[in-house]
This record gives structure tokens, sequence and C-alpha cells, in this order.
């Protein structure tokens, strides 16, 4: 759920399986849960959990979250990796 969404790949046999999967996940409770004991902030809007303030807070932010700018690396890739390696080899 890193890129806020899931999908259920052509090839996957079982797609009832996987539809019951990210139903699961994507429930309010357990979002909760995964927030309180795997330290993970939860996907779905702050306001469907059952989570206090301190429990939110602990694991997640109101602010706008920093989005990595994976475009970049189409037309600077290269340039990117190079620095990469030159900044973790000094």
């Amino acid at each position: 759920m890193d890129f806020g969404s899931w999908i259920v790949p052509k090839a996957v046999e079982a797609v009832d399986a996987a539809h019951v999967l990210v139903d699961f996940i994507s429930d309010a409770a357990t979002q909760s849960l995964l927030a309180r004991n795997v330290s993970t902030a939860p996907v779905i809007a702050r306001g469907l959990t059952d989570l206090s303030e301190a429990e939110f807070l602990a694991v997640s932010s109101d602010i706008p979250p920093i989005v990595p700018r994976h475009d970049i690396y189409g037309t600077d890739g290269a340039w990117i990796g190079d620095r990469w390696n030159e900044i973790i080899t000094q």
C-alpha cells in the first residue's frame, strides 16, 4: 500500500481470494490493528479508524506526505545513480 493502491494482477488465478485480502487489509479495524501492532500508518482516512490521537500521531501525521518523484529516474536515472554511488563511497 506504499503507493496508495492495490491491484490484482491479470495472472492471478485466485481473483476472489485476492479481493478478500484487499477488503480485509483495507478494513478500518484491520488498519487500526496494523497501526497499533506493526507501527504502520493507516491507508484509509483517519476518521474511519478508532485510533486515539496519541496512537495516530505515533504512526502518522496530519501534514501532507512527502511523495517520491519516481518520474525523474526516467530522465535523470543515470546521473542519480552515479551521484548516489559517489556519495556513499566517500
